[in-house]
């Protein structure tokens, strides 16, 4: 009985991490070129995952811009759904209708990106 009860806590914890609090943005994504732009000015980033990390179509952004990081939703196995961001208090469940996350970088360095398993990993790199 006392498994039942730890496994009943660990599946009510691991539903807990799939929720979410963000909502869509509703910016316009339109494609120039090489470079992208939103109705927002945010720098637009494609995410998809190789070989169990976060793979970015750039490695570097620019601080104090808005960036969207644009998951390829359909592309996402397992918990590399589940995604944080976690220096800006980003967390969501990605979703074929619902797959931007959206966030402002302050200051330069690296920024982790990472699944709630802490399984998918990768880095952004703020200049």
């Amino acid at each position: 009985m006392k498994g039942f009860g730890i496994l009943l806590i660990t599946g009510l914890l691991l539903l807990a991490a799939c929720t979410t609090n963000a909502t869509p943005t509703g910016n316009i994504v339109t494609t120039t070129g090489d470079t992208q732009t939103s109705a927002s000015d945010a720098q637009i980033v494609h995410v998809t995952v190789v070989g169990g990390e976060y793979q970015f179509s750039t490695d570097t952004v620019e601080a104090g811009k808005p960036v969207q990081l644009v998951f390829a939703a359909d592309e996402l196995p397992g918990c590399s759904k589940n995604v944080m961001v976690p220096e800006y208090g980003q967390r969501k469940l990605i979703t074929p209708d619902d797959n931007v996350i959206e966030f402002t970088p302050t200051k330069t360095g690296p920024i982790d990106v990472a699944c709630t398993m802490n399984m998918y990993k990768g880095k952004l790199n703020v200049e």
